[in-house]
C-alpha cells in the first residue's frame, strides 16, 4: 500500500471521536504491515476469511461514532426544538443522549439557548454520558458546552443572546449560570405570552 494512502487512512482514524483504543491499534496494525498481518501457511481460505474479519472491523472503527458532535447539514438539518433549518454556524448546538436504556441519539439545535431549554426536564438531562456540544462563537467549532464559558449579547437565531467560548471569556458564564440565564429568558417569554392571552379573552368577553 502506498505511504501516502497509509498515512490518510490513519489520519482519518485520529480524527473518528468515537474509536476506540483497541479499534485504532488494528486499524493501525491491519493498515501498516498489510499484506503481513496473515501468515502465508494459513492457505487462501484462511486468509480470505482474516481479510474479511479485519475489514468488518475496520469499518466498525471508522463508523462507531459513539460519542462527540456530529457532522451538521447547514441549511438542510431541522432544529430539534423549532423545526427552523440551522444556519447559524457559530450559535448551535447538539445533544447526545437519551432515556435510560435507550441508545443515544443526537439532537440538533439552531441556538444554544433553545437546546438548554429543550432539555430542561428530560429525565437524562444530568446523566454523566449526557454531551452538550456547541459552536464557539469565534471561529464556529465544535466544543464541550459543559466546560465552555458563556457570553451574552450575541446575535442568535432564537435571541437567546448566549455564545459559547472555549476560553474564560470576562465577566462570562459557566454552564449552570448560562443554563439558568437562558430558562429565566424563557420564563420570561412564557409569562408575555400567557399575559398576551389573558388580555385577548378579556377583550372577547
Amino acid at each position: 500500500m502506498p505511504g501516502s494512502l497509509k498515512r490518510k487512512r490513519l489520519l482519518q482514524m485520529e480524527r473518528h471521536p468515537g474509536a476506540t483504543e483497541m479499534h485504532a491499534k488494528i486499524v493501525s496494525f491491519c493498515v501498516l504491515r498489510w499484506p503481513t498481518a496473515f501468515d502465508l501457511s494459513l492457505g487462501f481460505a484462511g486468509r480470505f476469511v482474516g481479510l474479511i474479519v479485519v475489514s468488518m472491523l475496520v469499518l466498525s472503527a471508522c463508523s462507531d461514532n459513539a460519542t462527540g458532535p456530529v457532522d451538521v447539514k447547514w441549511d438542510r438539518d431541522a432544529c430539534e426544538r423549532c423545526r427552523m433549518v440551522l444556519s447559524d454556524r457559530y450559535h448551535a448546538a447538539q445533544i447526545r443522549g437519551g432515556p435510560t436504556g435507550e441508545k443515544a441519539r443526537v439532537y440538533k439545535f439552531d441556538d444554544i439557548g433553545g437546546a438548554i431549554v429543550w432539555l430542561q426536564g428530560k429525565t437524562w438531562q444530568d446523566d454523566a454520558a449526557t454531551e452538550l456540544w456547541v459552536n464557539d462563537h469565534r471561529d464556529g467549532r465544535w466544543i464541550d458546552g459543559y466546560k465552555a464559558s458563556y457570553v451574552s449579547g450575541q446575535r442568535t437565531p432564537m435571541d437567546f443572546a448566549i455564545g459559547a467560548q472555549d476560553e474564560p471569556a470576562e465577566g462570562g458564564m459557566t454552564f449552570q449560570q448560562a443554563r439558568r440565564y437562558a430558562l429565566e429568558i424563557q420564563s420570561r417569554r412564557q409569562l408575555k405570552k400567557a399575559n398576551k392571552l389573558h388580555k385577548k379573552e378579556e377583550s372577547i368577553n
